[in-house]
């Protein structure tokens, strides 16, 4: 069964096979006899489609369209819930009415947003009037409104321009009110952290109300018009420092609108019953509500009334459904998103959904638990149930069945075009012919049944209201009647059974009347009127198919529109997907736009005469015959024929001249000698050969030189040749289209100066080859359209008759043929249209709409309901949403352009049969309820009070939904996309927040709680439906800005929040970030401090709330900020830098009290100090910009200090836990070395008294368990590790040997290896025992350690120093004296850096900033911007750079480059500075360009229009570099991304990484491809700030200045060339000189007594290797001497310096002195003592090691076989008493392997016998591989060796049975390595096991008791 889904049609499923085909045929055969169906037998063609669009076009009435676009713009604002809001409402709807439309409907929608209801200034005056200056709040700072308390908020004015922190120098800051112009921009937050309390901003002229940004704290932001703006500034300046007093009112509430829809029939009985949907916005909005004609915005609006208009008049055959949606703007969609809900939603399934909660409602009533006293309540609530079910069984599915049945219609409907295969329009139209009937059935039969179960549901609502208020009453009768009852317990200590009882019934009804109160009918009421209104809503349409909804989205600043399948409100994902669906209906629409241009392009031909189209093809070859002519007279040059040498100068001339020199003079000199030779010697007919050879020589070299000096007259002339072309033909030469356009720039750059193009180039010769074969290539093409123009003549009296036939009747060739004549003729139109579907090559949909769109279509695509959106394209719409967006500023000729386009193109598509309207989508439109609770904790244990009023916020990306809760604490969302659906970024979750506000003060009294683990901040969006549950809890909130990071210029953006008595986490809390800007919502009343941390970089800023005088010294750490109401810290900088200086002295004073002194910490955190005390001391002085500058400073400094004091305290720390490591060991030495008891449990006790002696010492003199917070702590936890690795030790041991049992007893021999461990650790304690006998050896080198440890611990330190790194760049002198400081990687700051930067330097220097087009930074390709010029000419470029007024004065920019008009000044706004290239391709002229903005030039990039105030040469812009030698264009990051592959490759390939010394370089944007800006107008962020200093000298003194608290790379110009400066922290080891003679010394002390100690016990380590020690294990031995050593001389050595240390310190014996012993260094040099000392044992402990077993033993080698036979003897020698035990303990060996199955051999028999005081024994064994066939006869033979009684050797001999003797031979080598092995394993065998083996040797070998002399037993 082939299965189709349809948005509507959720799972169903229908057969398309036999019955099908039936219904088509049937179809066709109706339709073929039916005359509706004989106007689609033949599919209308493109042509008579792009005419009946054309018509469309045609009666668009301009007159009416502007008068209703005026009409809609008139209203100051048409904000929903307004008056012109409402107007705008009424208007369309009559004007639907008016035009014919039917079921004209309003749908109520309800957004949730702050409305202002007054704002004013309150102005004293002299008289002691007042004055009244009113007011307009800004949008809500997130949650935050701009209420003013009761009383007001009062404070003087301060006015600032620029928002510059020395405007407000010598003014009061503290309680100030900051009245700004509009340039102050993001700026007033520093006016806010130096105590500003609000801000007023002034209207300015030229930028608009949204350049303000958004914020998250709570600091009301006012607007005032121009002329009351320049009242209260003069009023300022008469009155400053006298307070005014701001009153406003600004709540959260909910404002409700309507919609306005309207249907249109369609004219055709069949598609008719296809339904296209055309939805508009027709509100507006702004960031100052109440300021928003919105004319931009009613441009959509103003469309839409036009086509109504359009197509009421002539009806399309398609039906139409206009929506004219309210609440769309400022990303809430509101409109949008409740018309979409109605048009998708399955009406019975939401009513089941209704009933379903009232039936949980009825069930609470009826639990016996609360109800068992009230019988009759439950018995109603039960009947009212049953009810209910009646309902759910009869009426409603009455109604389900009648909707499925409309489903499966329109499922059918739309199965006629699967059937058709959609082949032409006609088939379909047939195959769906006979399907219409059933739908308008079906909706006919479903619209009664649903109203009749919604009437049945109205009487069980209102039942349902009257129970529950009976009920709540009883309840409430029943708590009265029970209080008197708990209340005479009250108090009691023993309280009666009925008291109990009533209690808990009381408790019990509490908590009921909480649930029931927050019940209420009302709720279900509104669920089924918002039913009856949506299905009133849909009811023209729901007999009929959705084919597709329109979104139109238009703006007036673009000629331009397109089809866009998604836009910015979700960004729907996967995009792939989407273009798959979406790529057939992009492809139609591009088909609409064609048909339209050839429909014109035809007109246009046709209405001129013919001899006006023979005059435009004689002047088209009159004109290529006139550049052919003066290309040929160019072409007289014959360049491309003569071979060139372009790099021949004069070095070269001088080169020719002396090789022809020479070549004669050594012609001449060897002609002369055979002249003389043939005189001297007559008979000598020949000269001599070395005369010959230099005669030729000479000549040679002398035709060379010849032929050189002609080819340089060659190349004379080809140069003057080019110079003359470029000089003479300029034009045609700049025109040529073979000439890359940066080539044509130099061209003109020669042209003007009247160069030689040899000087202007770098590459010459590819320069010439250019032109040279440009004009030969420029001259045949031209000669070649000449041609093809000539014959258009013969063509034209071909196509002249095919005037008088209409357009629908040309056939496809006649159509080619006379789109191929009118492009020749350059008289075809231009396709205002584009597919944002497919793009095109290098643009992707997001780059035809600069500014972020909404499309209403997003939200129908993601319900599944195809839709798209006609939107304009290009332009950005500046003045959207703000005061200045009036009607008067639009633009009227591109608007009535794009409505052409759009009428033409609807109109086809309403018309066209094989519009694509079958896309299976899927449905991904949420809808999410919730309740908003907190948790009162005198009423329950659990969050479960409501709260109303409360504001609740969802977000992602792109889109922000606001709702509002209900009394009980409801809310609900519509159209949240479910998750992986939709994204502005794929890392984007969805938040929730939830706030309650005070509706007088405007603060936030309840905030969501992130303390809360219940419930989730992030919610999931995993179905179509969910419930949310938001707890929030009681809070007020604390503010913090200016949280940029001093040292490294990046926003702080994560702030933790703890409270300060706990220094934890609080139990509820919230906090919120935006734009730098951190909110933090905690209890009221709760003391809080605030660390700020950056990834990596760890904490960055802490506010701790340290106070003034420290009486303490724990205040030190902070006593934490009061949170009282909406508090606003300010001075942040400066608090942070002083809380942190407290913390670090407290912790400094601590580490010095102790002897730990870090001289290099201390001095910054000096530093730091006096940097605090300069920034008090300007801010006494009102000195802003000093002060925030010094305050900056220290905070810098404090933060550098913080990890350093951090460390060293740490140290410290590690220190401690490094040396009770080690206690372990040296008391276990100890032991061993003094007290040496035998018993284990004395060994145990001693062993930890001297651990707790020795850890009581270091405790006493090592300061880090003074510096901890918890001594014991230290102890515990080390005792805790210890005591874990002991345990794990023993569970390792114990499982080693359960193993080593059980294979023992699998396998049946013992195959444990020679235990490596345990070995060494014996060797290790006979080792340390061999000390114990030395005394007086081991005491003298103990305390030969001990002084060397001592030593080295005084006279070495590990120091951490910042260390300036200085790189030479070049030696050229740079373009000016200064510096540059930018990211290595350019990556982007705040615009608050530049800020920074010029309040510390800008005084003294010349401070600019530069900025990139943000879009260019993310890497794309795509990101393209066109630029057009008023005479239709355009160019597109890459990138904009912005600058200020001042760069002029850094780099001479314009000085040096500059052409015509002049630089940026103050003030100008909205102007460019373009390179040459631009102002050709342009038409913009040097004379246009004169500098004056008003009379510039105008270009239009994205909407809007800029001025030409300067044209810059191209060239000379390439040749301009910054100090860092980059050029002053942004970054071409495409190819810096391909470079920086290639580089990856290069070092890979050469195995070598880069060198400290390689810079990273780019690769920047031509000059051609940029234009510049100014800086405050550029969006994005900061690149880069220069900074011009009067000389070298004042350069590097600034870099010296600012590197210990910048760590950035700085770029310093000097007179001797360009240096990289930047900051290296390094960590070194000093000291260590010094002490290198004295560690020389020790270690030869210890390598003496080492060595001495080996060649005195020769003999004893003879023994050691005789009872069974390896070598290794002799090695050991001393290594374990050597390690004892070391321990004891570190321990002691360390104590006795640290006891040392604190008595100098203590007495002041040594001033001056400090002996740290408590750092890192201590560390290092107690390893360096150890290291030593171990190295040093090396080389006698090898000595030992080769003494213990002779060479001949240690290099035993298996010898070669005599043949068939190997015998050998093996290096194993055995006592008497144990030569049984081994040999019956090898037999066992060989029995254990008799099993086939054994990997490395097995064997069949094992003999063993007795000869002439020789053992033998003897098996035959097959050896692995089994594949090879090798056998022997294995014989072990013990005999006795000579002149050694009681000595027995051991020998193998091995007889080959089978295989051949290479295998044999190499088998047998693996065979006797396991034999070896056994000897091993039997020295490690326990007693018990040796004398088992010995008894059972004995029994082999024994006869009649004795031991056999001569026996033979198998």
């Amino acid at each position: 069964m082939t299965r189709i889904r349809l948005p509507f049609l959720r799972g169903t499923a229908y057969g398309v096979r036999g019955a099908a085909r039936i219904t088509f045929f049937v179809a066709c055969l109706m339709g073929a006899l039916s005359p509706a169906g004989a106007q689609y037998r033949r599919d209308p063609s493109a042509v008579e489609l792009g005419e009946i669009g054309s018509r469309h076009a045609a009666q668009i009435d301009s007159a009416r369209f502007m008068r209703s676009w005026e009409l809609l713009s008139r209203y100051p604002t048409r904000e929903i819930g307004t008056p012109g809001n409402e107007a705008a409402t009424d208007y369309i709807a009559a004007t639907f009415d008016s035009v014919g439309m039917q079921h004209v409907t309003r749908q109520r929608v309800t957004v949730a947003d702050a409305r202002q209801e007054y704002a004013y200034a309150v102005l004293p005056l002299e008289d002691g009037a007042f004055d009244t200056i009113p007011l307009r709040c800004y949008a809500p700072n997130f949650a935050h409104t701009n209420t003013i308390p009761p009383g007001g908020l009062k404070g003087h004015l301060v006015y600032s321009r620029t928002g510059e922190a020395r405007e407000y120098n010598g003014h009061e800051m503290e309680g100030s009110v900051l009245l700004a112009e509009m340039t102050v921009e993001e700026r007033w937050r520093l006016a806010s952290t130096l105590g500003s309390k609000a801000a007023i901003f002034i209207e300015s002229p030229k930028i608009t109300i949204s350049a303000q940004f958004y914020t998250s704290v709570n600091f009301p932001r006012f607007w005032v018009n121009r002329q009351d703006g320049d009242s209260l500034r003069a009023w300022a300046a008469a009155h400053p420092n006298t307070e005014i007093t701001i009153h406003a009112k600004q709540p959260w509430r909910l404002l409700t609108g309507y919609s306005v829809t309207g249907f249109l029939p369609g004219s055709d009985p069949v598609l008719s019953r296809e339904v296209v949907v055309i939805t508009a916005p027709f509100d507006a909005g702004s960031n100052v509500p109440g300021l928003a004609p919105g004319a931009e915005a009613a441009f959509s609006s103003a469309a839409q009334l036009e086509l109504a208009r359009i197509f009421a008049k002539e009806r399309p055959p398609r039906s139409l459904y206009f929506a004219a949606l309210n609440g769309q703007r400022s990303g809430v969609m509101e409109g949008g998103r409740v018309f979409v809900q109605a048009l998708k939603q399955s009406y019975p399934g939401a009513l089941r959904q209704n009933l379903e909660r009232l039936r949980a409602d009825l069930r609470l009533i009826s639990d016996r638990k609360l109800s068992g006293r009230l019988p009759a309540h439950r018995e109603r609530a039960l009947a009212l149930e049953r009810r209910l079910g009646d309902v759910v069984g009869n009426e409603l599915a009455t109604a389900q069945r009648y909707w499925d049945d409309l489903q499966n219609a329109r499922a059918e409907y739309l199965k006629g075009g699967a059937v058709a295969e959609k082949r032409t329009g006609g088939a379909l139209y047939y195959a769906r012919r006979v399907r219409v009937g059933a739908m308008e059935e079906a909706a006919e039969r479903f619209k009664p049944a649903f109203r009749r179960a919604l009437d049945a549901c109205e009487p069980l609502i209102a039942d349902y209201g009257r129970l529950l208020e009976d009920f709540v009453r009883e309840l409430e009768n029943d708590r009265a009647r029970l209080k008197p009852i708990v209340d005479a317990d009250e108090g009691k200590i023993r309280t009666s059974v009925a008291g109990r009882l009533a209690a808990a019934r009381m408790t019990d009804i509490s908590k009921a009347l909480q649930k029931f109160t927050r019940m209420s009918p009302d709720d279900h009421t509104t669920r089924l009127e918002r039913l009856r209104s949506d299905l009133a809503l849909i009811e023209p349409i729901l007999g009929r198919y959705p084919a597709l909804l329109i979104d139109l989205s238009l703006t007036s600043n673009s000629n331009d529109i397109g089809l866009f399948h998604k836009g910015y409100f979700y960004n729907q994902q996967p995009d792939l997907e989407l273009q798959r669906d979406y790529g057939p209906l992009g492809k139609r629409f591009m088909g609409y736009a064609t048909n339209l241009v050839v429909v014109n392009d035809l007109n246009g031909l046709w209405s001129r005469s013919d001899e006006q189209i023979r005059a435009l093809i004689l002047a088209k070859i009159a004109e290529i015959s006139a550049k052919a002519e003066t290309y040929r007279k160019v072409a007289g040059i014959a360049l491309s024929d003569t071979e060139v040498n372009y790099s021949y100068d004069w070095y070269q001339r001088f080169v020719n001249a002396t090789a022809w020199a020479w070549g004669l003079v050594l012609a001449g000199v060897c002609g002369w000698f055979a002249y003389r030779r043939r005189r001297a010697d007559e008979t000598s007919i020949m000269p001599a050969w070395w005369q010959i050879a230099g005669i030729v020589a000479g000549l040679g070299l002398t035709g060379y030189a010849l032929i050189a000096g002609m080819d340089w007259k060659n190349t004379e002339k080809i140069h003057h040749g080019i110079d003359q072309l470029i000089w003479n033909h300029t034009d045609l030469l700049i025109n040529a289209e073979q000439i890359p356009r940066e080539e044509k720039t130099k061209i003109r750059l020669a042209a003007e100066r009247h160069k030689r193009y040899v000087e202007m180039v770098e590459a010459p010769e590819f320069f010439a080859e250019n032109i040279i074969n440009a004009v030969p290539a420029t001259l045949n093409k031209l000669r070649q359209d000449s041609l093809i123009i000539s014959q258009q003549l013969v063509m034209f009296q071909k196509i002249a008759p095919w005037r008088t036939i209409p357009p629908a009747r040309l056939t496809q060739g006649q159509l080619d043929t006379l789109n191929q004549f009118i492009g020749f003729l350059g008289l075809q139109g231009d396709r205002r249209f584009v597919d944002g579907v497919a793009g095109t090559p290098g643009k992707a949909w997001w780059n035809f709409l600069p500014a972020a769109r909404y499309f209403t279509s997003e939200i129908a695509s993601l319900a599944g309901i195809p839709a798209i959106a006609l939107s304009t394209t290009g332009d950005i719409a500046p003045e959207l949403s703000s005061l200045r967006d009036t009607f008067a500023r639009v633009n009227i000729p591109g608007s009535l352009t794009q409505m052409k386009t759009l009428t033409a193109i609807t109109g086809q598509a309403l018309q066209d049969p094989l519009l694509p309207d079958d896309m299976v989508m899927g449905d991904y439109f949420a809808t999410s309820s919730g309740l908003v609770l907190y948790d009162d904790r005198q009423a329950s244990v659990t969050a479960d009070q409501p709260v109303d009023s409360a504001v609740v916020i969802a977000d992602r990306g792109g889109y922000r939904f606001t709702t509002i809760t209900n009394r009980r604490g409801a809310f609900e969302f519509v159209g949240l996309p479910l998750d992986g659906r939709a994204a502005a970024r794929s890392a984007d979750p969805q938040w929730l927040h939830a706030y309650k506000t005070s509706p007088d003060s405007g603060n936030v009294r309840f905030a969501i709680d992130l303390g809360s683990k219940q419930y989730a901040f992030v919610p999931s969006v995993s179905q179509l439906s969910q419930d949310w549950t938001v707890v929030v809890f009681p809070c007020a909130s604390v503010s913090v800005t200016d949280v940029l990071d001093p040292r490294y210029f990046q926003f702080l953006a994560r702030g933790d929040i703890y409270e300060a008595r706990t220094d934890s986490k609080p139990w509820h809390y919230f906090s919120h970030v935006a734009m730098g800007d951190n909110t933090f919502f905690v209890e009221e009343g709760t003391r809080v401090k605030i660390i700020f941390a950056q990834g990596l970089l760890g904490v960055r800023m802490m506010l701790t709330g340290t106070p003034d005088s420290i009486q303490i010294p724990e205040h030190r750490q902070g006593l934490g900020f009061k949170v009282e109401r909406e508090a606003l810290l300010t001075h942040t900088a400066y608090q942070a830098a002083r809380d942190m200086w407290q913390l670090n002295e407290g912790r400094l004073v601590t580490l010095v009290r102790h002897g730990i002194i870090d001289a290099e910490t201390r001095a910054v955190h000096d530093s730091s100090a006096y940097r605090l005390a300069l920034a008090k001391k300007a801010l006494d002085e009102k000195r802003y910009d000093t002060y925030l500058t010094e305050a900056r400073t220290a905070l810098a400094l404090e933060s550098r200090v913080l990890p350093d004091v951090l460390g060293i305290a740490n140290g410290a720390l590690k220190g401690v836990l490094f040396y009770m490591a080690l206690l372990l060991p040296f008391a276990f030495f100890v032991e061993r070395l003094i007290i040496g008891s035998t018993d284990v449990k004395k060994q145990a006790i001693w062993f930890f008294a001297i651990f707790i002696l020795m850890f009581v010492l270091i405790q006493q003199v090592h300061p880090a368990f003074d510096i901890t917070l918890a001594p014991p702590m230290v102890l515990l936890a080390f005792t805790v590790f210890a005591l874990s690795l002991f345990v794990v030790s023993i569970i390792i041991g114990k499982f080693t040997a359960q193993m080593k049992q059980i294979k023992k007893e699998q396998q049946g021999y013992l195959s444990a290896d020679v235990g490596r461990v345990s070995a060494m650790f014996a060797a290790f304690l006979l080792g340390v025992s061999n000390m114990r006998k030395r005394k007086v050896r081991t005491t003298l080198t103990c305390l030969t350690l001990i002084l060397l440890t001592f030593t080295v611990l005084s006279f070495t330190s590990v120091q951490e120093l910042l260390r300036v790194n200085k790189v030479r760049l070049s030696s050229q002198k740079p373009t000016y004296s200064g510096v540059l400081i930018r990211d290595r990687f350019w990556n982007f700051w705040p615009r608050e850096t530049l800020t920074s930067i010029r309040n510390e330097f800008g005084r003294e220097n010349i401070v600019v900033g530069r900025g990139w087009r943000e879009a260019l930074i993310q890497g794309a390709t795509s990101n393209l911007f066109t630029l057009s010029a008023p005479n239709g000419k355009s160019y597109t470029l890459s990138g904009f750079v912005g600058m200020e007024p001042q760069e002029d004065e850094v780099t001479g920019i314009f000085r040096k480059t500059g052409v015509a008009g002049r630089w940026f000044q103050p003030g100008d706004f909205r102007v460019l500075v373009i390179p040459q290239t631009a102002a050709d391709a342009l038409g913009i002229t040097r004379e246009q360009v004169t500098g004056d903005e008003d009379t510039a030039p105008q270009i239009i990039m994205d909407g809007v229009r800029y001025g030409v105030i300067g044209i810059v040469d191209d060239e000379l812009l390439r040749q301009l570099k910054d100090i860092d030698g980059e050029e002053l264009t942004s970054v071409n990051w495409a190819l810096v991304e391909t470079k920086r592959q290639d580089r990856i490759s290069q070092v890979v390939q050469a195995k070598k990484a880069p060198t400290a010394g390689e810079r990273d370089s780019f690769i920047h944007l031509v000059p051609a491809q940029c234009m510049f800006m100014p800086l405050n107008l550029l969006p994005g962020g900061l690149v880069s700030v220069a900074i011009k200093t009067p000389d070298s000298s004042t350069a590097l003194g600034l870099v010296n200045r600012v590197i210990p608290k910048w760590a950035l790379e700085m770029y310093v110009g000097q007179n001797e060339g360009t240096f990289l400066y930047s900051a290296i922290g390094l960590t070194t080891l000093g000291g260590l000189k010094d002490v290198l003679i004295p560690i020389l010394i020790a270690a030869l002390i210890v390598l003496n007594t080492m060595l001495g100690a080996v060649f005195e016990r020769t003999r004893e380590i003879g023994i050691f290797s005789s009872v069974g020690l390896a070598p290794s294990h002799i090695a050991m031995l001393f290594m374990a001497e050597a390690v004892v050593y070391a321990v004891l001389g570190a321990i002691a050595g360390y104590l006795l310096g640290q006891t040392v240390g604190q008595v100098i310190y203590k007495t002041g014996l040594l001033g001056g002195v400090t002996l740290n012993y408590s750092s890192l260094s201590a560390i290092v040099s107690t390893l360096i003592v150890m290291i030593t000392v171990i190295l040093s044992t090396i080389y006698p402990a090898k000595k030992a090691s080769e003494i213990s077993v002779p060479d001949i033993a240690r290099t035993w080698k298996l010898p070669e076989p005599n043949g068939d036979e190997w015998f050998f003897a093996l290096p194993f020698t055995l006592m008497d008493e144990e030569l049984e035990g081994v040999n019956a303990f090898l037999a066992h060996f060989f029995e254990s392997h008799r099993d086939e199955s054994a990997s490395d051999f097995y064997i069949d028999r094992v003999d063993f016998w007795a000869d002439s005081g020789r053992f033998m024994l003897e098996t035959m064994v097959w050896l692995a591989p089994y594949d090879l066939g090798v056998s022997e006869l294995v014989t072990l033979i013990s005999s006795p060796v000579p002149n050694e009684k009681g000595l027995f050797g051991m020998s193998l001999l091995v007889t080959r049975e089978s295989g051949d003797v290479p295998s044999w031979n190499r088998v047998n080598r693996r065979f006797v390595n396991y034999l070896r092995k056994q000897f091993l394993i039997w020295r490690t065998l326990t007693p018990a096991e040796r004398d088992m083996f010995n008894e059972r040797g004995r029994a082999m070998y024994s006869v009649n008791g004795e031991r056999a002399i001569s026996q033979k037993t198998t």
